[in-house]
């Protein structure tokens, strides 16, 4: 065997070893940091590909938050920032520099079916331990929260759905059941953002058979009415949803004011003093760290009690991030910040195809509601899905 085909195979396992490890979110080391290395030993090695315009975009978007430490008010937080962020600036970069082949569809198989063992694994657990499965008292990994659990649902039923059209008719069934069992999941988890994502999702791909099969149109319009009707009648029927979208609704009501008792959610009064921070560091940003650190110090001012059942809390004792991708951005690197993340959105989208583009739009939707670029398991989420889905031979989708 040559160099290339062991190079290939290293790269094949530890892929799929960092897949099933993100979906369990085990407190390991990743192997997205093993890739790197493989990657770097492969460019030493090999010959090379010139870097394209986009992938240093990518890097000039990681060095620009490397240089904002140096007006940050937290440094030693800046550098954690940017050290985190550091798979995501350095995987797809390298896999544009020096591209392996091997079986990218594998990985997001593993992937896939990771979380839906895992999330099986929680539901039983929580059963266990409690009696009932409910929002608020899911058995979730310490490494992973409620709404990064519901984002691999999603994610893993969309990369589900999209194997399914490949697969004998037997496997086709059990994919389907799969996908059901990871949307009762969402239900279930009742994170807001992803109950409405889940209609979306179901749009989109929609639209997308709808243009690819004009024969299957008059089946997909009523499939695509009764899925629909069926989600939105587990919401309204089902308790825990039913009442977070109650809980949507009054929140709406209430953005600058209590309404009948209730008050709008944190992330309003978060957002608020975000976009102040913003306001005095416009053009670059209070500094990867700094943007933190200003952003607290204006929620000391906030005074709006905030409930956990019957206890009472304020903003202000606990350390916050932004909850919002791109206030965070534009704090903490300014305008310059938030433009090169927004275009390199925009163009990994528009070369991306299949299910990697929806994956990345569910992304940056979710990130209205979410700094993932503030937790390991959405850096690490994205890392491998560029990484896949900007090499130019084969596309993604085509694996």
């Amino acid at each position: 065997m040559n160099q290339t085909h062991y190079f290939a195979r290293a790269f094949q396992w530890t892929a799929v070893g960092a897949a099933v490890l993100l979906a369990f979110a085990f407190e390991w080391l990743s192997p997205v940091y093993a890739l790197i290395a493989l990657m770097l030993g492969h460019l030493f090695l090999g010959t090379f590909k010139r870097p394209q315009p986009w992938t240093l975009l990518l890097l000039a978007w990681y060095l620009w938050q490397v240089t904002s430490i140096s007006w940050s008010a937290r440094t030693a937080e800046g550098w954690e920032n940017v050290l985190r962020l550091l798979p995501l600036a350095l995987l797809p970069a390298l896999g544009r520099l020096a591209p392996v082949r091997f079986d990218r569809a594998r990985l997001w198989n593993a992937f896939a079916l990771a979380v839906v063992v895992s999330w099986t694994f929680v539901f039983f657990q929580t059963l266990i331990n409690d009696g009932w499965a409910g929002y608020k008292n899911f058995f979730l990994q310490s490494r992973l929260s409620l709404h990064y659990q519901s984002f691999y649902l999603l994610i893993a039923a969309i990369i589900l759905e999209n194997r399914a059209w490949k697969l004998p008719p037997w496997l086709r069934w059990m994919s389907i059941a799969g996908i059901a069992w990871l949307l009762l999941g969402i239900l279930l988890l009742s994170a807001r953002i992803h109950l409405l994502l889940v209609a979306f999702v179901i749009l989109w791909r929609s639209v997308e058979l709808w243009k690819a099969h004009p024969a299957w149109r008059p089946v997909l319009a009523r499939a695509t009415a009764g899925i629909l009707a069926v989600s939105f009648a587990a919401m309204l029927l089902l308790p825990t949803p039913r009442s977070r979208m109650l809980d949507l609704v009054n929140e709406l009501r209430s953005v600058r004011t209590m309404v009948d008792g209730k008050q709008t959610n944190h992330r309003v009064f978060i957002w608020r003093s975000g976009w102040d921070v913003i306001e005095q560091h416009l053009w670059s940003g209070a500094g990867s760290g700094g943007a933190e650190y200003e952003l607290n110090q204006l929620l000391q001012q906030c005074d709006a009690p905030f409930y956990r059942g019957t206890e009472r809390y304020f903003l202000y004792e606990q350390d916050y991030n932004y909850h919002n991708i791109y206030l965070q951005s534009w704090a903490q690197g300014g305008l310059v910040q938030l433009l090169l993340w927004l275009a390199l959105l925009i163009w990994t989208v528009r070369r991306q195809r299949g299910w990697a583009r929806l994956a990345t739009v569910v992304f940056a939707l979710m990130g209205l509601t979410e700094s993932l670029l503030e937790r390991q398991a959405g850096v690490l989420f994205l890392a491998l899905l560029w990484w896949g889905s900007w090499q130019e031979d084969p596309p993604v989708d085509a694996e």
